[in-house]
């Protein structure tokens, strides 16, 4: 009997070819865009297309136990953000290896975004850009129109920081927002979506506070909510977005008080 299975599939003909097999994937010899202990990212280069390659050599945490590891996770998100009409990095390829429901490792294969760049890196490198009104006008409708959707689904991306926005054409007047990078995201409800969904919004307020002025970032705000005027509840959101990060700070000092 064999203990380990192995799920793999690609599907453009050309990828295929190159990654053969699952095993193949994993012990390709390129230099890393990314990488941390358990796993990293590569580029593939194929003709005018480019693909990553986002490798998990180790998978761990509970949900690994659990059939949702972090790269099955990611790639039934970027799935389901396609099939709520966002734009998102398109899964070309998937494959896992486990034993009965213990994720060990994982490979997940995405279509690269030609002419693209992080939100971050654009504020960070190319500030002109957040200094024209109408691209950031535009790109900032985007993300709050993207936000809104998934909350008005219940699902909070939990990981929502400029460097996850992908902003396609982001040199014209015409840029066009995508969505990448969702392991952690998930359906929330009850007073536990509210949560996250402040925690959602202050992702985004990390850098705006840096980049944006006060009247833009309240701006954004209102797009997000799609309302002209605030009302005594949306002024308390607006609070708790906030005091978010002073929150979050106390709370992880207790944590390492106690140990945790």
């Amino acid at each position: 009997m064999r203990l380990k299975r192995t799920v793999w599939h690609v599907e453009p003909t050309m990828l295929a070819e190159q990654l053969l097999t699952f095993e193949n994937v994993l012990t390709m010899k390129k230099d890393a865009v990314s990488a941390d202990n358990h796993g990293d990212v590569i580029r593939l280069e194929l003709g005018a297309d480019s693909y990553y390659i986002k490798r998990f050599f180790e998978a761990t945490g509970v949900r690994s136990w659990l059939w949702r590891s972090r790269l099955r996770m990611e790639y039934q998100n970027q799935r389901r953000f396609a099939a709520w009409g966002l734009n998102a990095a398109r899964v070309v390829g998937y494959g896992e290896e486990y034993i009965f429901s213990r994720t060990l490792r994982g490979v997940l294969v995405t279509e690269g975004v030609p002419d693209s760049a992080s939100l971050e890196d654009i504020a960070q490198n190319m500030p002109d850009q957040l200094r024209d009104k109408e691209w950031l006008n535009s790109v900032m409708q985007q993300v709050a129109d993207m936000t809104s959707l998934l909350h008005k689904h219940q699902f909070c991306h939990n990981d929502l920081f400029w460097r996850n926005l992908l902003i396609q054409s982001y040199q014209t007047e015409r840029p066009k927002l995508y969505l990448i990078d969702c392991p952690s995201g998930s359906f929330w409800w009850g007073p536990s979506l509210r949560k996250r969904m402040v925690k959602d919004i202050a992702g985004l307020d990390r850098l705006a506070r840096r980049f944006l002025s006060y009247s833009q970032r309240l701006r954004f705000i209102k797009k997000y909510l799609n309302k002209e005027r605030l009302d005594t509840a949306d002024k308390r959101f607006i609070r708790e977005i906030l005091d978010y990060p002073d929150k979050r700070m106390r709370r992880k000092q207790r944590q390492r008080r106690i140990g945790i």
